[in-house]
């Protein structure tokens, strides 16, 4: 058995890759959280798995189905790369990323300063953005925004904050909002 998760969900569609240091890995569609993902187990030659969680491999948490998995290695860094179909935006998508066991955290962090910018401006030399906001994460890691509008907005950290990098983020930014719609965006942060 290649999955770590013991309950008596399905599993499928394997694909299965080797590096150039001969670990194994794995990915394939898993429904343990009663919808389709992609995740990761990786192992050594002696059949013994190398992290002690499967890896889920699409960050997105919606109920949207990911399957069809096939993975591959880059040859110039030996990091296996994940492909699959994925259906999160209403229509069939193709999404691919490298991907690691990070040992990651769902923690949330604190005291993380954002500077959140939409795309529309309202001046251009200087350029001023017609949104701009500077904000810290509360004790719970979350932060609130209201009234926004429909624009598409990227998520930064200033230049001289170093605890912390974005490393990814769910969905991907920039992020675009539509009129009369509540949007969770989850940063994935090392």
């Amino acid at each position: 058995k290649i999955n770590i998760e013991n309950e008596s969900n399905s599993q499928y569609s394997p694909s299965i890759v080797i590096d150039s240091n001969d670990n194994i890995y794995i990915v394939w569609t898993d429904k343990r959280n009663n919808d389709q993902d992609i995740y990761a187990q990786k192992y050594d030659t002696g059949g013994n798995a190398l992290w002690t969680e499967d890896l889920k491999v699409n960050i997105n948490s919606d109920p949207s189905a990911q399957y069809n998995p096939d993975i591959t290695i880059n040859p110039l860094t030996d990091k296996p790369f994940a492909v699959w179909q994925d259906d999160r935006n209403g229509d069939l998508d193709i999404y691919a990323t490298e991907f690691d066991n990070y040992e990651v955290s769902e923690s949330p962090v604190n005291n993380v300063p954002l500077i959140i910018t939409g795309v529309k401006r309202i001046g251009e030399d200087p350029i001023i953005y017609k949104y701009n906001k500077d904000c810290l994460s509360d004790g719970s890691g979350n932060v609130s925004l209201t009234n926004i509008e429909w624009d598409s907005y990227n998520i930064d950290l200033p230049e001289e904050y170093a605890d912390y990098d974005i490393i990814m983020s769910s969905p991907s930014i920039p992020i675009d909002l539509l009129p009369n719609t509540l949007e969770e965006i989850t940063l994935y942060l090392e």
